[in-house]
């Protein structure tokens, strides 16, 4: 009797060792597996230029793509003689400019006024959130629109993940445009997805278009 005994324990010992050495390797398992996950750098170049980028996402900016065709400015983004930030207007972006002028396309507005729009979403100079010329407190560029209309601020907001809109902002932080009372009356803007490292400067992308705008009584350039 004692012998059956000791056997049934034995083997009831045996199951459970081989289940907890289960459970251990399942478990370390995905244990790696989010490691690795989490681990794994992403690559912000995409070795293009901000042009080629805009037409390897029509479902994201097709109208911007007509409008830079409209303005005849494409060589603003094709150019890779000096690095620029490029402020990319998603689709619902320019539907809002559109819907501005009661328009639905763009040859019923004013080429100028799209032109100003263009050139007031690209910065001089390389502003991302993987050097240190981006701050966290918004600080005044240099845009390619001229005069007073050009004034604009740009900083980099860190999001906690519970309170990030978008998870792009978790890692990459959030750049804000004319963030509210850093550029007078100026319209503020949030990133959608930031850093894009295109080979004539980086890309980051709004749903908004932003433009400058001193007091409530002030004429906006578009």
């Amino acid at each position: 009797m004692n012998k059956i005994i000791d056997l049934h324990f034995n083997m009831r010992s045996r199951i459970f060792s081989i289940l907890m050495f289960c459970l251990l390797m399942i478990g370390t398992s995905c244990l790696q597996k989010d490691y690795d996950y989490e681990g794994e750098p992403l690559d912000p170049n995409i070795n293009m230029t901000a042009w080629e980028y805009m037409q390897s996402r029509p479902d994201v900016f097709s109208r911007m793509t007509e409008a830079v065709e409209y303005a005849e400015m494409r060589d603003f983004y094709t150019q890779t003689d000096r690095k620029y930030t490029y402020l990319f207007l998603n689709n619902r972006a320019m539907e809002n400019f559109l819907a501005k002028y009661g328009a639905g396309d763009f040859i019923g507005v004013d080429v100028e006024k799209v032109r100003k729009l263009l050139l007031y979403h690209i910065i001089v100079g390389e502003y991302h959130a993987y050097n240190k010329k981006l701050p966290i407190e918004p600080i005044y560029v240099k845009t390619l629109l001229e005069g007073e209309d050009g004034l604009l601020t740009i900083m980099v907001e860190k999001s906690a993940q519970a309170t990030a809109v978008f998870q792009d902002q978790i890692v990459n932080g959030n750049i804000i445009i004319n963030r509210l009372n850093s550029n007078y009356a100026s319209q503020s803007i949030n990133s959608v997805t930031t850093n894009i490292l295109a080979s004539n400067g980086p890309i980051h992308v709004y749903r908004n278009y932003a433009f400058f705008k001193r007091n409530a009584a002030y004429v906006t350039a578009y």
